[in-house]
């Protein structure tokens, strides 16, 4: 049996829900979460950036001899995961292409950074597994810095997401994608 963690990240705590998850699946494992409130937000920085962070990262959890590393961010697996598993042994494992590889409607809405819209990754894999999705997208920069905020529930809150999903409303969408949730759309 194989003790060593396994190392996790995100450009926040944002990435605390993923690891969550992993709890509830992999109980037994150890894990070492990153959380790279240093550079947050992602979504607003360049692709060479968010490759240059993730790189430092992945080193840090290497010098700790992880056994796998899950990439937390959304961002971060839209724009650094193919550099990072072209240079690293590790497994490295993104939080996009298990959704992608389950989706199984007709119509959903992406809402996340900048960055992981404009680089059309999400896109990308779920029509690699499922060319007949729809898929409706839209950037939500302002969500990050109030979930890191703990401000989640705030009216705040629900008056910028209600303002973001009015767009997708329009479009009849069966689930939503929020980072690595898929959700029943209820707006």
């Amino acid at each position: 049996m194989d003790n060593r963690p396994i190392g996790m990240f995100d450009s926040g705590v944002g990435g605390i829900t993923v690891l969550k998850e992993y709890l509830k699946l992999m109980p037994n494992e150890n894990y070492i979460y990153y959380a790279d409130t240093k550079h947050l937000p992602y979504g607003n920085k360049t692709k060479e950036q968010i490759i240059s962070y993730s790189e430092k990262i992945v080193d840090y959890f290497i010098s700790k001899n992880v056994k796998a590393i899950v990439i937390a961010c959304g961002t971060a697996s839209s724009l650094a995961y193919e550099s990072l598993i072209s240079k690293y042994d590790v497994p490295i494992l993104d939080i996009i292409s298990p959704v992608a590889e389950n989706l199984s409607i007709s119509k959903v809405g992406l809402i996340a950074t900048q960055g992981s819209i404009n680089s059309h990754v999400w896109e990308n894999k779920i029509h690699h597994f499922n060319p007949n999705i729809n898929i409706y997208s839209k950037a939500c920069p302002k969500l990050v810095p109030l979930a890191e905020k703990n401000l989640n529930n705030s009216l705040f809150s629900k008056i910028v997401l209600k303002k973001y999903l009015k767009d997708l409303k329009a479009y009849d969408i069966e689930a939503l994608i929020l980072r690595m949730y898929t959700l029943p759309f209820i707006y």
